[in-house]
């Protein structure tokens, strides 16, 4: 085992003083192709020392500082595959699946931080495309690497979202979350520009979140680097719940876009549909919670020490007249007759303890607005 890591890392090391960051950018994309697939399979190789694949990752983020991000175009499509290119592509696919088995790997303790350093790599590649091709956003690197769809709209997002959301079925690290919500962050990006369906990608995410356990969900929804997104994801989280509580004559808002009047006229009288569950209570304050929590974030900005609140009169109006309080000391009133662990039950009123503060400080912020 030992002479055979020797041989690996010797192998390595004559590839990598081969390698230079000058010499590659001069290299045909064939040729750049098969040396940034080496260098990557390099990083993750458990038979490779740390420093040589500590070197190989500096190797890839020199060829993309210097050269940007078109020396990592063409290394996604299968084409050009061999052995000498290492045995992280011997079953490779496609890129969706390729993540998904990068993610799958880091239960594999003993070279997971070779993983997130690859992961890390792939990203910031991703996100620099974008960054640099902001005004013509239908020729990035990650809108082609989501399936085409009939129209010019895709549509076909499942793979790309249970790729990036397969983590969270696990018990994974902040770190490995934070990378995931930041591709995830990029393909919200393009699809506020109109490229990918928005409706296909809440969706996608919401079935998926929906098999989420409680700590699964909390850092799903937490590290999630989109408030607008968030909203838009939760508000059709709670159109899916139970509104028998509901006047009649409130009804027709329950397809209006999310507001403070609709909390407080919706969303405060629903229930999950599994009542009996105390489960599926905590995860209904606690999405109920969350989008509050995110649509305030959404309607508001801070410029130096004041903040900005982009609410309309009408919300105002209920903060300021303490509506909303009076909402939550309902909502609370009627956890306190439910029937569950006293540990769950305080956590749940916990969360509504933390959206009652949320309150006073948007109070806080009208006051000084409308001074």
């Amino acid at each position: 085992m030992i002479v055979l890591r020797k041989i690996t890392t010797m192998r390595h090391l004559i590839f990598l003083n081969l390698v230079k960051v000058s010499n590659i950018i001069l290299l045909t994309y064939q040729q750049i192709r098969k040396h940034i697939r080496r260098l990557m399979d390099i990083i993750v190789d458990d038979q490779v020392d740390d420093g040589i694949a500590a070197r190989a990752y500096k190797i890839l983020q020199h060829v993309l500082q210097t050269s940007g991000n078109a020396a990592f175009q063409n290394i996604w499509t299968s084409e050009q595959l061999d052995s000498e290119q290492g045995t992280l592509w011997e079953n490779y696919v496609n890129f969706w699946k390729f993540i998904e088995n990068l993610f799958t790997s880091l239960t594999k303790v003993n070279k997971s931080g070779r993983i997130m350093m690859l992961l890390d790599h792939i990203v910031s590649v991703i996100e620099i495309d974008i960054k640099i091709k902001k005004e013509k956003l239908n020729s990035t690197l990650l809108l082609k690497l989501i399936p085409k769809s009939c129209g010019k709209v895709r549509t076909n997002i499942k793979d790309p979202i249970n790729a990036l959301l397969f983590p969270f079925h696990e018990d994974v690290s902040i770190e490995t979350a934070r990378l995931s919500q930041r591709i995830l962050k990029q393909i919200i990006i393009l699809s506020h520009a109109g490229h990918i369906c928005s409706s296909s990608l809440i969706t996608e995410v919401y079935q998926q979140m929906n098999k989420f356990k409680r700590s699964q969900l909390k850092l799903f929804l937490q590290t999630m680097l989109s408030s607008t997104f968030k909203c838009m994801l939760l508000d059709l989280a709670l159109r899916n719940t139970d509104f028998s509580r509901i006047p009649r004559q409130n009804r027709n808002m329950i397809t209006s876009p999310l507001s403070l009047v609709k909390f407080v006229n919706i969303y405060f009288d629903s229930k999950p549909y599994n009542k009996n569950d105390p489960i599926s209570l905590w995860r209904h304050i606690f999405i109920l919670c969350s989008a509050f929590q995110s649509y305030v974030d959404s309607k508001t900005m801070r410029v130096g020490h004041k903040v900005f609140c982009g609410l309309n009169d009408e919300e105002r109006k209920l903060i300021v007249d303490k509506v909303i309080i009076q909402r939550i000391a309902e909502l609370t009133k009627r956890i306190d007759g439910e029937k569950m662990d006293s540990e769950l039950k305080k956590n749940t009123k916990f969360l509504l303890e933390i959206m009652s503060i949320d309150i006073e400080r948007i109070y806080g912020w009208c006051l000084e607005n409308s001074e």
